[in-house]
């Protein structure tokens, strides 16, 4: 990304600050500290502060008190810039709802599986937070169940580049890989209780799909799911959630179809084809005269169905301090062969040299 596409955006957001009496138009602007132990440029430098993102949403609905709305979240980042949703819904009656367009995929917990700024590996997954082109159906109960459905025909962006978790194109290792998700069902369904200070969100997630490749015009699948426990007691909060991948790609002779290829933003890593999750997750959140702090401890492992892989682990120690429109996350990541903490891919063999990689974040936002 160009400067000033930077500049520019910035510009666009603190014009935007002057017009807040339109509805639904707001954003925020975040900044990193990070220092790195597996990094001798950052270690030399004693850390390095960067600019992270700039965030431009918009919802609204069409009319006044309409069932019909619209819902926006753009990101800019330093080298690239994507629409992490952007959908139209219509709200049938109090307890029906369709959404069209980049839509959440209903998989994993309807909550964050995680506290952290960086996630969990969940999310590298592509069963945390993650977006595709599609439709979707979510009913809500009286009695606290929700049912979700919905079709996604593809990625974000139709060369297979998306979030996260995204099956992608790309060369790994010398070998073209050429599957893309593609025509995927997902569904969830999901129990919540909330009274006095207990609340509770349990559930289970499936997901099935298409992996094309446009090279061979052959077709692979993938089969993903999960079961979720939330609760909060007066504070505190524990999360658990089990996940099993299958991403099962049409074997043309000339790739390691063990690996699958997923998507980051305007990156890509290798993955174990075959793997299962757990996440498991405590915090504390402590109220202030000023605020609110939370306390946690995030932990995520990879086991992969292969004899030849490693797992891939990640644990979060820290706290996220909410300020009026101020939000601050400090974060000490300790990995071992997981991507972007001293690892380059998820789950495969850790042949570097077996150790654990340390990291520790500070990010600060600010929205409106």
């Amino acid at each position: 990304m160009k400067i000033n596409k930077i500049t520019a955006s910035l510009a666009l957001l603190l014009a935007s600050t002057s017009t807040l009496a339109v509805a639904g138009v707001g954003g925020g602007i975040e900044f990193t500290y990070d220092y790195s132990d597996f990094s001798p440029e950052l270690q030399d430098r004693k850390g390095d502060i960067s600019f992270s993102q700039v965030v431009l949403t918009y919802d609204d609905s069409f009319g006044e008190n309409s069932e019909y709305g619209v819902s926006v979240n753009y990101r800019l980042k330093s080298g690239y810039d994507y629409l992490k949703h952007g959908y139209f819904w219509y709200k049938a009656n109090d307890d029906l709802t369709f959404n069209a367009g980049l839509i959440r995929k209903p998989a994993g917990s309807n909550n964050l599986t995680s506290h952290n700024w960086w996630y969990s590996l969940n999310y590298y997954y592509g069963i945390e937070d993650d977006y595709g082109l599609g439709v979707s159906m979510d009913y809500r109960y009286a009695d606290g169940f929700q049912t979700e459905i919905a079709y996604l025909s593809g990625s974000a962006y139709g060369d297979g580049r998306d979030f996260a978790g995204t099956v992608s194109k790309a060369t790994y290792e010398d070998m073209d890989y050429n599957s893309t998700r593609s025509n995927t069902i997902a569904a969830r369904q999901s129990y919540r209780y909330d009274q006095d200070n207990f609340a509770l969100l349990v559930g289970a997630s499936v997901e099935y799909g298409q992996l094309y490749d446009d090279v061979a015009g052959e077709n692979g699948d993938s089969f993903n799911y999960t079961a979720f426990f939330d609760a909060t007691y007066e504070g505190y909060q524990l999360q658990l959630q089990y996940a099993a991948v299958d991403f099962d790609q049409y074997d043309d002779g000339l790739i390691d179809t063990d690996i699958v290829i997923m998507g980051l933003g305007n990156g890509t890593y290798g993955a174990a084809a075959k793997a299962n999750t757990i996440a498991a997750n405590l915090s504390k959140k402590v109220p202030t005269t000023w605020g609110s702090i939370t306390f946690y401890n995030d932990y995520s492992v990879v086991s992969p169905d292969l004899a030849e892989f490693d797992k891939s682990y990640v644990n979060t120690t820290g706290m996220y301090i909410s300020y009026g429109k101020f939000n601050i996350y400090v974060d000490h990541y300790l990995g071992k062969n997981a991507v972007w903490l001293g690892d380059t891919a998820l789950g495969l063999a850790d042949d570097a040299d077996d150790s654990w990689n340390s990291r520790f974040t500070i990010a600060l936002s600010y929205y409106f």
